[in-house]
């Protein structure tokens, strides 16, 4: 009898402990989300001159768009798995060698990034792949332990948003790729397996001390101050919540409902300006929010065209890829 009520007391300390570590697991640590001052919509009037019209036959599915401060144009070509420039005097250079597992070739391209020199981030290989501006390699950088998905260089500081996400947002790298910290809690507890994609989002910079993220499905902004090391969160002028995740026919896995509101397609900083790419209007039209550089809502405006995939602003211009494959570029001036 003894025996069983010791076999009892186990068992009941075993439970004890799992439900402590699972409690554990699921802790979330309360982060401030700040308000906005203003809580609709600013509309300003501008205009568009349509100035350049690029279709290239040698970009297949281009499916993102950046833009360097002298207006060369960085487009990343899905099929081919390469990043292509258009430079401002209509020369062609490629980044890559395509699809595959060796030096400067990709099998899943996620992310890029421009400074004085091309940054191409692949999460299947786990590798960061450098290249000088003219198209010539400068090194594949393997990354241990780390798969990164989104990807931005600041100052003497890289900064990552991982493929799998465990109890942090983002991991801050020195520039020989040595990690540093991990930054910024989660906003709200979301499963494991639904982070990847509930906590989708793109990167941008001021090219100085200051890093944003924009959740694709959540309006909310994350920003991080490198200088003062401080991460904070702010909500979006109409504060997207997050779709209720559906799990995939036929397979493993989940995904967002197509029909689920964008609350951040695209992210850019220009002149001293935060610009967010979203759907979430009433029609669904797609819309430029813009706040400033600690994420103060400022005011939206229209765009010249609905199909609009993927945009930057640049010198008073608006570079736009089209889901049609076409690149347009417009001269704006604000009414």
């Amino acid at each position: 009898m003894r025996k069983y009520i010791l076999y009892f007391i186990v068992v009941l300390m075993i439970l004890f402990s799992c439900k402590k570590t699972i409690e554990k697991k699921i802790e979330i640590i309360p982060v401030k989300i700040y308000e906005q001052n203003i809580h609709q919509r600013v509309w300003k009037k501008c205009n568009f001159d349509l100035i350049a019209k690029i279709k290239s036959d040698s970009l297949y599915n281009p499916i993102s768009l950046k833009v360097d401060n002298e207006e060369n144009i960085y487009v990343y070509d899905l099929p081919k798995q390469k990043i292509k420039m258009i430079s401002n005097e209509g020369k062609y250079i490629e980044y890559g060698s395509g699809r595959g597992k060796g030096p400067k070739e990709f099998l899943n391209l996620t992310d890029y990034y421009i400074d004085s020199l091309v940054y191409i981030v692949d999460p299947n290989l786990s590798k960061v792949a450098i290249f000088k501006k003219d198209g010539r390699f400068i090194e594949d950088f393997k990354l241990k332990k780390i798969r990164p998905y989104r990807f931005v260089s600041i100052g003497k500081y890289y900064l990552i948003r991982p493929v799998n996400l465990t109890e942090r947002l983002f991991i801050l790298l020195d520039k020989n790729f040595k990690k540093i910290s991990e930054i910024g809690n989660f906003f709200e507890y979301i499963e494991p397996i639904k982070r990847s994609i509930l906590f989708d989002g793109k990167l941008c910079t001021n090219g100085i001390d200051k890093i944003y993220y924009g959740f694709l499905y959540s309006g909310i902004i994350a920003k991080y101050d490198i200088i003062n090391d401080t991460f904070e969160y702010y909500n979006t002028i109409d504060k997207t919540k997050l779709p209720q995740i559906e799990k995939i026919a036929g397979g493993k896995g989940v995904k967002a409902p197509k029909k689920s509101p964008k609350a951040c397609i695209d992210i850019f900083f220009d002149d001293d300006k935060v610009y967010i790419l979203t759907n979430t209007t009433k029609n669904k039209e797609p819309v430029l929010d813009v706040y400033n550089s600690n994420l103060s809502y400022l005011f939206s405006f229209r765009l010249p065209s609905d199909k609009i995939y993927s945009l930057k602003i640049k010198n008073k211009k608006l570079f736009a890829l089209l889901i049609t494959g076409e690149i347009l570029i417009w001269q704006i001036k604000f009414v």
